[in-house]
């Protein structure tokens, strides 16, 4: 019976692997990054019921327990998110859970029966400690990676920019169709403003007000993935620098000659990556930025137990392997790209590491740079505890580079009277 269960609750899982890699696959995403990770996926779990019975007991519940804690939370991100991404085989998830836990249940009931207690207790504290050391070395990091990967599409919401808008497209980078609220501005210099991993434009929606206010104009795009853009979700943004350079490319070839970029958590990771490999981004803020992959997670050198330099070491191995995907240089290195184009970097003083990495970034960038770290903040949330503030620090930013920004962008483009038009644009 036990067996029976594991299998029914592997089967589930099997079939909602198959259809988000094969079936129910997003507009504009590939299926060569589908099947790497759905093949590496479907050898565990292949592997997994072939020799479970042949499996000595403690291993058969470890297995069980690890498939069905993964399984749990991303059905229930299914089944929050049913009325905007519907999936039945997403669904599917929470009962195969339960099969898989009930079926490590099982395994586990009755493993100490006939022996000793002190035999007993010397069995239950070496198997608590090898559960702790695999929840941080294996079950945390996958964890993290399938929670990131298979993040439901949420229904589009308007960014409502607080100005007169229009919904606008174009082509990432890569070729994905890209969707973008645009509102025109009567200053001369447009700013592209970039979500964080977990929404879309509308998330931005208060920054992206903020600068429309000030007389910019603003492009505030739904990454790949998210809101009405093509792609798969990508929640780390690795290839979300590709959307950034569309979005340049799109107001450049509307005739527009100064551009800045402001992003919000993935998306400040992802502006400062667009910003260093392109310089006709003439102006960064990076609201947020964190660990954008595993070589950043190397410069954090702030408390950390044992167990989490584990789990975050092997988190993101995890999700290149999850998402098929190279992981991206280290902030550190890209940041020092950005000068003579200036930077702000806002880090809330209340979570550790962002506050941290965020003085690394800052001591590795060159003039002109600011750091503003707020105390009274959480993540990305500085806009809405100082509003004022904010809007005056991003508007002066933006305000001091056009002139370099614009000319730079005419000169690269050998347009000597967009170069003077420039100059004359204050």
């Amino acid at each position: 019976m036990k067996y029976i269960t594991f299998l029914s609750g592997t089967g589930l899982v099997t079939l909602h692997l198959i259809d988000a890699a094969v079936v129910d696959v997003e507009p504009g995403a590939s299926l060569a990054r589908h099947l790497p990770w759905l093949a590496v996926t479907l050898a565990v779990a292949t592997a997994a019921a072939l020799s479970y019975r042949r499996l000595p007991r403690g291993i058969r519940e470890a297995v069980a327990g690890t498939f069905g804690v993964l399984a749990a939370p991303v059905g229930a991100q299914y089944v929050s998110s049913a009325s905007d991404d519907l999936s039945v085989t997403g669904i599917l998830l929470v009962p195969a859970a339960v099969l898989l836990l009930a079926a490590a249940g099982a395994e586990l009931w009755g493993m100490n029966r006939g022996l000793s207690r002190a035999s007993a207790w010397a069995r239950r504290t070496a198997a608590a400690a090898v559960g702790v050391v695999l929840a941080a070395a294996v079950v945390a990091p996958l964890a993290f990676a399938v929670l990131n990967v298979h993040k439901p599409r949420h229904a589009y919401a308007a960014a409502d920019l607080g100005a007169k808008f229009r919904d606008v497209y174009f082509e990432s980078s890569d070729g994905l169709r890209i969707h973008a609220a645009w509102a025109p501005g009567r200053r001369c210099t447009a700013v592209v403003v970039v979500h964080g991993g977990g929404g879309d434009a509308y998330g931005a929606r208060l920054q992206a007000r903020m600068l429309a206010a000030s007389g910019y104009e603003v492009l505030a795009l739904d990454a790949r993935g998210r809101g009405d853009s093509e792609g798969d979700n990508e929640s780390l943004g690795w290839h979300w620098d590709r959307d950034v350079h569309g979005a340049v490319d799109w107001l450049t070839a509307r005739g527009v000659r100064r551009v800045g970029a402001l992003g919000l958590s993935t998306g400040a990771d992802a502006v400062i990556h667009a910003a260093a490999e392109d310089r006709r981004i003439g102006a960064v803020v990076a609201d947020g930025a964190g660990v954008y992959g595993g070589k950043d997670a190397g410069d954090w050198h702030g408390a950390q137990s044992v167990l989490s330099r584990i789990t975050i070491g092997n988190a993101f191995p995890a999700y290149r392997l999850l998402s098929w995907s190279a992981e991206p240089p280290a902030l550190k290195s890209l940041v020092a790209k950005i000068a003579p184009r200036p930077l702000l970097l806002i880090a809330t003083g209340k979570v550790q590491s962002e506050r941290e990495l965020n003085r690394v970034y800052y001591r590795a960038a060159a003039p002109p740079k600011q750091l503003w770290e707020v105390g009274d903040a959480s993540h990305t949330a500085a806009a809405e505890r100082h509003p004022s503030a904010y809007a005056e620090r991003i508007s002066a930013v933006f305000g001091r580079t056009r002139a370099a920004s614009a000319a730079y962008a005419a000169a690269a483009a050998g347009d000597l009277r967009g170069y003077a038009s420039a100059a004359r644009c204050r």
